[in-house]
């Protein structure tokens, strides 16, 4: 899987591990046919988008960047009768002139956790964290207590990478649109008819098989920069290395309730993702 179209790298530690992922990837991979091109097995929900309007941008000598905005849809995909929820950010700015475009970047904040949970035999739940992704060029459990840049490698730059920092950013022929087939990364083509550049996060997918659930309780802060105030490397706890031009909250959370049978969006984070986890061995709770 290519970490510019999946940007967080899950993966599992336990002997199930081939079916997750499998079954994750399987899930995943309805998305690299475009944001755009949606299957009749998937439905759009709790829409919601944010928009800052760059209007003193003498204060901040930023006026070469017109516009930043997320467009935020949760999604239900259906694969063999079984239900799958997720959720899909495009994150965008538009800059006054083409050759301003490198001059901004989107940086992504992150806190809490994807687990596992299954209900035991005495009818407690149990609560596992043996999810893992990959973060700062390391694999790490997916469970963050304290927001930390959200990045795979290094540089805080979301979807840093390839020939130019903003090698992995899309822009599309069709204003508006996120079609794959009028879609161009920035390396390739940089060029754009429009100077607008865009990145598109899928954080994580909910799920149940066999009687265990994937829980996802996710926070999220992306943000728009001037692209030389954001180093090159730094570590995932500096999260106040400039201040940012704007920024907007979101979350993804779909949380398994066993005795309905059903993921729940809730607005807090999850109490088991406020548990320290401990890289040697998985992290388990009862309820």
């Amino acid at each position: 899987m290519c970490s510019w179209y999946i940007n967080h790298i899950i993966f599992d530690t336990r002997g199930p591990a081939m079916k997750w992922t499998a079954f994750f990837i399987v899930v995943l991979s309805v998305f690299l046919i475009g944001a755009g091109n949606a299957p009749s097995n998937l439905t759009f929900f709790n829409s919601r988008s944010f928009t800052f309007t760059n209007k003193d941008c003498a204060k901040t000598a930023t006026c070469g960047l017109m516009r930043f905005s997320l467009k935020i849809d949760d999604y239900q995909i259906m694969i063999g009768g079984t239900p799958s929820y997720g959720t899909r950010l495009i994150a965008e700015y538009e800059t006054d002139q083409e050759l301003f475009l490198e001059e901004y970047a989107i940086v992504q904040f992150i806190r809490g956790c994807i687990f596992e949970s299954l209900r035991k035999a005495d009818g407690s739940i149990l609560n596992v964290q043996n999810v893992w992704r990959w973060q700062f060029d390391d694999a790490v459990p997916f469970s963050f207590v304290d927001w930390v840049i959200d990045s795979v490698d290094k540089d805080p730059v979301y979807n840093s990478g390839g020939k130019v920092r903003h090698g992995f950013y899309r822009w599309n022929e069709i204003p508006g649109s996120y079609k794959t087939s009028t879609e161009h990364f920035f390396q390739n083509q940089p060029k754009p008819k429009r100077p607008a550049l865009y990145v598109i996060d899928h954080p994580g997918t909910a799920f149940v098989t066999d009687g265990e659930a994937r829980n996802v309780s996710l926070k999220f802060k992306t943000c728009v920069y001037k692209a030389a105030d954001i180093p090159v490397s730094t570590t995932q706890q500096n999260i106040n290395f400039a201040s940012p031009i704007a920024c907007f909250p979101w979350q993804s959370s779909f949380i398994y309730n066993h005795d309905t049978q059903a993921h729940e969006g809730k607005n807090a984070i999850d109490p088991f993702c406020n548990v320290p986890v401990s890289r040697s061995k998985e992290n388990e709770s009862n309820q």
